[in-house]
């Protein structure tokens, strides 16, 4: 990675409609895997003094049941777009500390979902991002670039392989090698028990791993994958030996009892619920980084209180506030608003079309056409998101203007189409979590949307484990929910079941639609093809075929926001939102 262009980024302090942001969670996030209290610090190996096992295994990592394996899960889900703490005129930036080693002080709302390395939840952000390294890294989604490693895809999509950068070592000053990286592939993220959210992302396409040489493995696929490289921004490197606990037995998913990984900065204090430090790691690879030699991360039990320690001057930086939070202090001269271009995570609707009054395309699609996409952005994302239809970027090579709609919503058409299709006196719930403020702005949108062409849409706000539960069986009419974002390869749609080409959810009672095996077809050939623009062709046809069936029903793009002091600049993301601050400094 060029350090150099990773510095130059915006630091304006206004923010754009291409801006984007998902609102903080709020209230206290009770942790259901790290029991507590507990503390620990660190010696040379980095060891957590005590973590107690978690009995949830792998099944209990993701909230998400067979969705969002790579990137989203539950715990994604904001509970709050609206900044609660009062809204003082703009002040001057709070004094910075003349210190030498000053620290970075990062607040978040809520602990850790896990200190489980493979578990892609955005509260585990923070922690993943700067410990870690991953193989490749995509900043600001620009391209991937080599981290740890550089990698080569062999022209069937049939394998891949990997090159180690050479004198890479790990916290506790181990040399990594393939061995290491074979058995993190092999005895980690190749099982369901300790693989996390990257068993899901990954299981679908392994079959082996080969040790070329003391730098070289070949990763060896079931099936073509031309998205390989961009699953390899996922994979991080992990010392096998923070996986062995101190009785000598094997920790499964959440009971690792060290953390030992490669990255910028290493754990050395972690109080449940409170706060985690972390330091710089001198043997880095990369010269120069990191700048600043210590992180303080705190963990508010609100939003409001996050926001008014950040404009009180005792954090430095805010994760993932409110949007309306990040708005109103990005334009003021004493902050800067980190609003990230690229989708860390879609919004979306899921239209059932097992559901006898759903069958027909032509009633979700008017469903899909009449939401105005604009009032969702302006009511629950504070005009911060990105209002589309389309699953990927303009920048894809899937995208096509097949997929632009009229984000003010087209109610005429939309009428049209049920009438089309003889839909009379339909009624039909939205059902969504309850103590979801986003999640609860949003639908009311839709369901005035969609009373106006004469749906009769009410509201079905349930509990957050309910709502899990009847997305992961279906059992809904419409479900609003978050999925991984857009700026992936094309074939990542399959990271949630309701994008899955073959084996789809919401045909397994139903004769698979014309619109699905449109989109299962093209979906095949896409992954087969190894011309770029067969290839390119192929991901269309199936991106349209699923706008036409419209069983998702995208509403916005929303990532995650930062805000921090106006003096802090160089901070950056990862195409999935996760924060750099590996080249973040104080000027």
């Amino acid at each position: 990675m060029d350090p150099e262009r990773s510095r130059s980024i915006n630091t304006t302090n206004t923010t754009n409609s291409h801006d984007l942001a998902l609102g903080a969670q709020e209230g206290k996030m009770k942790n259901q895997h790290l029991r507590g209290p507990r503390r620990f610090r660190t010696a040379s190996l980095i060891t957590l003094a005590v973590l107690a096992a978690s009995s949830c295994g792998s099944s209990g990592e993701s909230d998400a049941p067979d969705d969002d394996a790579a990137a989203v899960t539950s715990d994604d889900a904001p509970d709050s777009t609206s900044d609660t703490s009062d809204a003082p005129a703009e002040t001057d930036p709070p004094e910075p500390d003349d210190s030498e080693a000053r620290p970075l002080r990062i607040g978040q709302v809520g602990d850790l979902g896990s200190l489980e390395p493979y578990r892609n939840a955005s509260t585990n952000y923070l922690f993943i991002e700067n410990v870690f390294d991953q193989l490749l890294v995509n900043e600001k989604n620009e391209g991937l670039e080599p981290e740890a490693a550089t990698v080569e895809l062999a022209p069937d999509n049939m394998s891949l392989t990997i090159t180690l950068r050479e004198g890479l070592t790990t916290h506790d000053g181990s040399v990594v090698d393939s061995e290491m990286l074979r058995y993190d592939f092999e005895e980690r993220v190749a099982s369901p028990d300790t693989g996390g959210a990257m068993y899901n992302a990954l299981a679908p396409y392994y079959d082996s791993v080969e040790i070329v040489d003391d730098l070289t493995l070949k990763f060896n696929f079931v099936t073509p994958t031309p998205h390989a490289e961009h699953l390899m921004a996922l994979m991080i490197v992990a010392d096998p030996d923070m996986f062995v606990k101190s009785d000598g037995s094997v920790a499964f998913s959440n009971e690792e009892e060290t953390q030992i990984g490669t990255g910028p900065y290493q754990l050395v204090e972690y109080v449940p619920d409170t706060s985690m430090t972390l330091e710089a790691f001198d043997g880095y690879w990369e010269d120069g980084s990191p700048a600043i030699e210590r992180i303080d991360i705190t963990f508010f039990g609100d939003s409001a209180s996050m926001i008014a320690a950040l404009e009180s001057g005792q954090i430095d930086l805010a994760f993932n506030p409110p949007f309306d939070a990040a708005a109103r202090l990005g334009a003021e001269n004493a902050f800067t608003a980190w609003l990230p271009e690229t989708a860390g995570v879609s919004s979306i609707l899921m239209v059932n079309p097992e559901r006898e009054h759903l069958r027909d395309p032509r009633v979700r699609q008017a469903i899909n056409i009449a939401i105005n996409r604009d009032a969702v952005n302006a009511g629950a994302y504070a005009g911060l998101a990105i209002p589309t239809a389309s699953p990927v970027p303009p920048s894809s090579m899937a995208y096509t203007d097949a997929l632009a709609v009229e984000t003010a919503g087209e109610p005429e058409r939309a009428r049209e189409l049920l009438a089309e299709a003889g839909a009379e006196d339909l009624a039909i719930q939205i059902t969504y979590p309850g103590d979801n403020d986003v999640a609860r702005l949003s639908v009311e949108v839709v369901a005035q949307n969609l009373n106006e062409i004469g749906i009769d849409a009410t509201l079905d706000p349930v509990d957050s484990s309910i709502w899990k539960e009847r997305r992961g069986a279906q059992d809904f009419d419409v479900l609003w929910s978050l999925i991984a974002g857009a700026n992936k390869h094309p074939a990542g749609l399959e990271d949630t079941f309701a994008y899955a080409h073959t084996d789809n959810k919401f045909f397994d009672d139903i004769e698979p639609q014309e619109e699905f095996v449109r989109y299962s077809d093209a979906f095949s050939r896409a992954l087969a093809a190894t011309d770029p623009d067969e290839a390119a062709s192929a991901w269309q046809e199936a991106v349209v075929a699923a706008a036409d069936g419209s069983w998702v029903v995208i509403l916005v793009g929303a990532p995650f926001p930062m805000v921090s002091t106006s003096d802090l600049v160089g901070v950056t993301w990862t195409e999935a939102d996760k924060p750099i601050f590996k080249y973040a400094t104080f000027q």
